[in-house]
């Protein structure tokens, strides 16, 4: 979301301000989200401390944030036939 403000007065003046939230483009949002998608991490659950935790399954990758994406197991090629 962002903050957009437009002033209403006489001849230009700014005696009265209104703001409002309003969607980013959709253009945005994609790219966004693509960004995310593309450093999604795959990861997998470990208890610690009565506590699970999301670790990378990899080694040398960062731990994931609450904004990062993750996955817990690789998604079906659909291009290639699965005989299940």
């Amino acid at each position: 979301m962002e903050l957009v403000c437009k002033c209403h007065g006489v001849s230009g003046s700014c005696s009265m301000r209104v703001c409002w939230r309003r969607m980013r483009s959709f253009r945005n949002i994609g790219d966004a989200l693509l960004r995310r998608f593309e450093s999604a991490i795959n990861v997998r659950f470990v208890n610690r401390k009565k506590r699970k935790k999301l670790r990378p399954l990899k080694r040398g990758f960062k731990r994931p944030t609450k904004r990062d994406l993750v996955y817990l197991e690789e998604s079906p090629d659909y291009c290639n036939q699965n005989e299940k």
